[in-house]
């Protein structure tokens, strides 16, 4: 998949969900029915889990994609040549989230992937369809160096798990980003607030 459609396809979904949060708002609804909507969903329970407005979560994981680096001139390759590994990475980050209703959320996250592609951050939009679910869309981008900036986007699936006021949530994510799939996963430990 090209950066185009890539850049097109994260920003269309931004766009849409965006649009299916604020249309109520434009439905013609009733002031006051708005402010009892927006007291109800202050309080309002998902499953074991408090209703809030902020959540703030260290993510630790592992990113687990492809590496290319050039071969020296040896026995099995040409020198200028280019080899491809699979590349396991620890990851750690740090996500935000503010709920715009009960089912939208937007926010930002950054993480650390290490020296084979540095730094990632992005916009999540982020769908809670019930329960303790959540799916999110996230335009972005990867820094590897300095000077190479690749435009992604993030795919995931989380569970919360609410221990103590605390979240645990398992985290399974997809970058796309230069044609590329790269798998992040594993956990968020937040608190909502």
């Amino acid at each position: 998949m090209s950066r185009h459609r890539i850049f097109v396809l994260g920003t269309a979904a931004c766009l849409l969900g965006l649009a299916i949060s604020f249309a109520p708002a434009f439905a013609g609804e009733h002031e006051e029915e708005q402010h009892a909507h927006a007291e109800a969903a202050e309080h309002l329970e998902h499953g074991d889990h408090a209703f809030h407005r902020h959540h703030l979560s260290i993510f630790l994981g592992v990113t687990d994609g492809e590496i290319e680096r050039h071969a020296e001139a040896g026995a099995e390759s040409e020198e200028g040549s280019v080899i491809v590994e699979d590349s396991r990475v620890f990851s750690v980050g740090l996500d935000y989230e503010y709920r715009l209703n009960q089912h939208w959320g937007i926010g930002a996250l950054v993480d650390y992937v290490g020296k084979d592609r540095s730094w990632v951050a992005g916009i999540p939009l982020t769908l809670h369809p019930g329960g303790s679910w959540k799916l999110l869309a996230a335009p972005g981008f990867e820094n590897k160096d300095d000077e190479d900036r690749e435009f992604l986007v993030r795919l995931g699936v989380m569970y919360d798990f609410e221990v103590g006021g605390y979240t645990i949530t398992p985290v399974f994510n997809v970058d796309l980003v230069d044609d590329e799939e790269v798998l992040v996963y594993g956990l968020n430990i937040g608190k909502g607030f």
